[in-house]
């Protein structure tokens, strides 16, 4: 699931599905500044994604903080499932 910065949410097959038909087409991105914190068992991740690319034939370049949050599976302490995801726009500099 995917919030977008002005509050709309998306499934990840709404997003995959705007990929696959070229109706969004991903130019250049990359993540950043990407911070882990650990608490027994649940981890929070926060950093920062860039993308330029076209969407339904318009231009578009963001810069997007997120966090993402994570619990420890039960019985396996080596994987995690993702709870929780949110962005807000970051300022183009």
């Amino acid at each position: 699931m995917v919030t977008h910065p002005d509050g709309r949410i998306s499934t990840r097959d709404e997003v995959m599905r705007d990929f696959d038909s070229g109706g969004n087409r991903l130019l250049e991105g990359k993540v950043d500044e990407v911070k882990v914190r650990v608490f027994e068992n649940c981890a929070i991740v926060t950093g920062r994604t860039y993308a330029r690319g076209e969407c339904k034939g318009r231009a578009y370049e963001v810069r997007l903080r997120f966090t993402d949050s994570f619990v420890r599976r039960a019985g396996n302490g080596r994987q995690w499932r993702r709870m929780l995801a949110g962005s807000r726009k970051d300022d183009l500099r």
